[in-house]
């Protein structure tokens, strides 16, 4: 969110004393604008070149919205008070309300020649820069704004936007804790900030920022929203259908609220809860393209496909560039076994999006490996639930990557016996994609989990080999949710002597990212090389990018 004016209509005399612009004055300030006009005419009627009165009356005219009356009026002041920096300020801010940007950043630059050291003069200079396209402008005038005055708040706000427009997310994260820091009780500012942290990976520091905000805006239903958000990334999903609760308790047509109830009821394994907050939404806005692609994975069973693919061309039809209705409504009509219209489908979703193509390197590849009993499913708790059912009867169950604990604690609810969970809790070793070194940390803070969980703090080299030394039994089940390669390798490097006939091996991030051969899939199929392991493909879950193997 930017800010636009804030302080752009200073109400500032030259030189007057007089009694009558002193009363003026009072009521210009005090809102008071009809009593304040007529002074201003009044001191016109004597004086009809006053500059001040002119001005004056224009910042009237510009707050009221006039501002064609406004620039006539700036325009007469300035004609008769060419030093007059504000007057310039002003006349910019009324020409920029008018849309006339480039005679704006002109007499802003009018300004700043008067007066250099214009905080405000700067601050709207760099809105009209921005407004103009010119980013790297606007980030000099919003960072000459900030040198003049640190504390403020509006301009380092519109600074922390403009630095993420352009990609420096970590400057921008200065300047918005800045704008946090000089007005703690912005909701704007909080909401930016806290955006910020979160696409910076920060998850727990964005968490307080929402936090923070919806204490300031108990009754803002964006901000419970955003909160609701956040926790669930948090990994605290009880907390985050609260807080869409509350915000569908305060805005009972929030669309959005519901379709994200959903999503974090769906992440509870409660998919009939989560298909009617999917409902509720699409009862609400029919053509949230969202909204009905999640009810379409919530819909989705391998036994039929009819429901979901239903959903999923409403959903296309609301929004052609749905690339993700679009990729699972080309699987499901392959699946049917109309090749042509899936392909067209992919066709499609190629042309939007060209960067998309590792979608369907994951979809053939799928397709090549499936047997007749390959399940394909789009929740994470049933892909869970079948890799258990399906594995050996004794042996360790182990989840690499647990982060906020959603995962293990779904699969600690599967089974009585110790769960183990392996996590430095402090994010990927080594770059992953776009993603740095320490992405996906938690600072250290360690989930809460299920009795039946027992952690093992660390770097995976340093704790499995005393798991190995002090357990000897097999493997029943692993969740690999490590992502990156090197880890997965180091897994089996140390597990690989234990998995053997009837393990079950759940992969998080298998198949569809951008470079899924040289990540678990490297690591497994060499594994696979070194243990002379025979294997098959229990299931496939595309929308969770959930890949489940048994050794056979």
């Amino acid at each position: 969110m930017e800010t636009r004016h804030p302080r752009e209509r200073e109400v500032k005399l030259s030189d007057k004393t007089a009694p009558d612009f002193s009363q003026a004055v009072e009521h210009h300030r005090s809102g008071r604008f009809r009593e304040a006009e007529r002074v201003y005419r009044a001191i016109l009627d004597e004086r009809p070149d006053d500059s001040d009165a002119l001005r004056l009356l224009g910042v009237i005219a510009h707050q009221e919205g006039r501002n064609e009356a406004a620039v006539e009026l700036f325009s007469r002041a300035i004609t008769n008070n060419r030093d007059d920096a504000v007057c310039f300020n002003n006349l910019g801010s009324a020409l920029h309300a008018l849309g006339r940007i480039d005679e704006a950043v002109k007499a802003y630059r009018s300004a700043l020649r008067l007066n250099p050291g214009y905080a405000m003069a700067h601050f709207n200079l760099g809105n009209a820069l921005r407004d103009r396209g010119e980013i790297d402008d606007a980030v000099s005038a919003y960072r000459s704004a900030v040198e003049i005055d640190p504390g403020y708040a509006e301009a380092q706000n519109n600074l922390g936007n403009a630095l993420r427009r352009r990609g420096d997310k970590d400057a921008a994260l200065v300047a918005f804790r800045a704008a946090v820091a000089a007005d703690p009780r912005s909701g704007q500012f909080l909401n930016n900030l806290a955006g910020m942290l979160f696409e910076r990976g920060s998850i727990e520091q964005g968490v307080e920022a929402f936090e923070a905000l919806v204490r300031i805006e108990p009754d803002n239903p964006d901000a419970c929203n955003h909160l609701g958000i956040a926790l669930h990334l948090q990994g605290r999903l009880e907390d985050s259908v609260s807080a869409f609760r509350n915000a569908i308790a305060i805005r009972h047509d929030y669309a959005d609220a519901h379709n994200n109830l959903g999503n974090t009821l769906k992440a509870q394994g409660k998919d009939e809860a989560a298909t009617e907050s999917y409902k509720g939404a699409l009862e609400i806005d029919p053509r949230n393209a969202n909204a009905r692609f999640n009810l379409a994975m919530a819909l989705y069973r391998d036994d039929n496909l009819d429901p979901a693919a239903r959903e999923l061309r409403r959903a296309v039809e609301a929004d052609p560039g749905h690339s993700l209705a679009r990729f699972h409504l080309g699987m499901i009509v392959d699946r049917q076994g109309d090749d042509e219209l899936a392909g067209d489908h992919f066709a499609e979703l190629i042309e939007r999006a060209p960067e998309n193509e590792y979608f369907l390197d994951s979809w053939r590849y799928a397709k090549s490996r499936s047997a007749p009993t390959t399940r394909f499913f789009t929740s994470a708790f049933e892909t869970f639930q079948y890799a258990m059912d399906r594995a050996r009867g004794d042996g360790m169950v182990l989840e690499f990557g647990v982060r906020y604990g959603t995962s293990i604690n779904l699969i600690a609810t599967l089974t009585d016996q110790p769960v183990h969970g392996f996590d430095s809790f402090e994010g990927l070793p080594e770059a992953w994609g776009d993603n740095p070194a320490g992405t996906y940390t938690t600072r250290g803070c360690l989930p809460e989990v299920a009795p039946n969980v027992e952690l093992h703090v660390g770097w995976f080299a340093d704790t499995l080999p005393r798991l190995v030394a002090e357990h000897p039994d097999p493997v029943r089940l692993i969740n690999v949710d490590c992502d990156i390669y090197s880890s997965t390798r180091t897994i089996f490097d140390h597990l690989g002597e234990r998995i053997g006939t009837g393990t079950v091996i759940v992969f998080d991030e298998y198949i569809c990212n951008p470079n899924w051969r040289e990540d678990e899939y490297r690591a497994f199929q060499e594994a696979v090389q070194r243990y002379a392991w025979r294997y098959e493909y229990l299931a496939f879950n595309f929308h969770s990018r959930q890949t489940a193997v048994r050794i056979i």
